[in-house]
């Protein structure tokens, strides 16, 4: 069974949300192409999720992190978006 963790916090401006499983993982040598258009490893999907999922997180001046935990037993994600007040500060200069 898959059992899931959430974590949310504050961190330099930025809200955090990360939630970890103790799936089978994402291999590494994916990482960095599964937010791209199209790219999926499973037949009959779109592989748009994660594209679409990162132009909303882009259009808001957030990122999202994808990072294999050690042992690859699972995956953690993290979506990090910027507060108001620094979003204010930035608009200022």
């Amino acid at each position: 069974m898959v059992k899931f963790q959430f974590f949310f916090g504050i961190e330099n401006d930025f809200a955090s949300i990360t939630i970890s499983d103790n799936g089978t993982g994402i291999d590494k040598s994916i990482i960095s192409k599964i937010m791209e258009p199209y790219y999926t490893t499973k037949v009959g999907n779109s592989g748009l999720g994660l594209a679409i999922t990162k132009k909303i997180i882009d259009d808001h001046n957030g990122m999202i992190l994808i990072k294999p935990l050690k042992g690859s037993k699972g995956t953690s994600v993290i979506f990090k978006f910027p507060l108001i007040s620094k979003l204010k500060k930035e608009k200022n200069k």
